[in-house]
């Protein structure tokens, strides 16, 4: 449901995903339907609420905590993100979801075939952000930018 919280929940992603819940939610027929929620978007969480109201029992909503900040723009926030990563993962496949690795599949591109929790090495492989700091006009800003890839200069 992040993409229905984060700051494209007004755009096209946003709205695409709130749909797309709203859809498979009405044609649940027999199965249960749990919508998780991001703690670190709160000003969408009553939104996303309201909008399923009527259709979804309340307690099927549930809300996840990481530890945050985590703007990828901010180089202090790398270790929370990998902290979020994890945890988000262990949530969604170990405590909610608990099911076989191979009978869930993925729907990110660039991704395994077959879900499975992320591992410390895998996120650490996966973590290939790097942050570049622009200034405008005649101070140039220099600075050093420590990565899971190695620590970097930039002005």
């Amino acid at each position: 449901m992040q993409g229905a919280q984060s700051g494209s929940r007004l755009r096209g992603i946003g709205r695409y995903t709130l749909s797309l819940a709203k859809a498979i939610v009405r044609n649940r027929g027999q199965h249960e339907v749990f919508l998780i929620l991001n703690d670190l978007f709160p000003e969408s969480v009553n939104d996303i609420r309201e909008a399923i109201k009527g259709i979804l029992p309340k307690e099927n909503i549930l809300l996840w905590y990481a530890p945050g900040p985590t703007k990828m723009c901010e180089p202090q926030n790398i270790r929370r993100q990998k902290i979020a990563l994890l945890l988000q993962t262990y949530f969604k496949a170990q405590e909610f979801l608990a099911l076989p690795a191979e009978k869930m599949s993925v729907v990110y591109n660039a991704c395994d075939d077959v879900f499975r929790p992320i591992t410390l090495t895998e996120a650490e492989r996966a973590a290939f952000m790097i942050n570049v700091f622009f200034t405008v006009g005649e101070q140039t800003r220099v600075k050093s930018v420590q990565t899971d890839r190695g620590i970097f200069l930039t002005s």
